[in-house]
């Protein structure tokens, strides 16, 4: 509203938090390119179907109800239980192997 740019920074989000977010700017009249986004650095997400934008540049207006994505019930039971047993994986640990 006063005049700013708008590009979105990631510290590396799940699918859900990435189609959310992905919704609120195509909504913005005042978004540049170069957002970030860390779907393709990722080697699993929890949902069903790999967002568009880790297969390419262009992610486009989602498709389907709500968010348009699906999320994969037996992908987020299997993290929760292995949160239960190793607990938090720090994304910025130098030690983690």
């Amino acid at each position: 509203m006063e005049g700013l740019l708008v590009c979105k920074h990631t510290h590396g989000e799940f699918g859900i938090a990435a189609a959310a977010a992905h919704h609120l700017i195509l909504t913005l009249p005042n978004i540049v390119e170069g957002n970030q986004q860390t779907a393709q650095m990722m080697c699993d997400d929890i949902l069903k179907t790999q967002l568009p934008i880790a297969r390419g540049p262009e992610w486009g207006v989602p498709e389907g109800a709500g968010l348009g994505i699906e999320v994969d019930e037996e992908k987020v039971h299997k993290y929760h239980e292995s949160y239960r047993r190793e607990g938090q994986i720090p994304p910025y640990d130098p030690n983690f192997v």
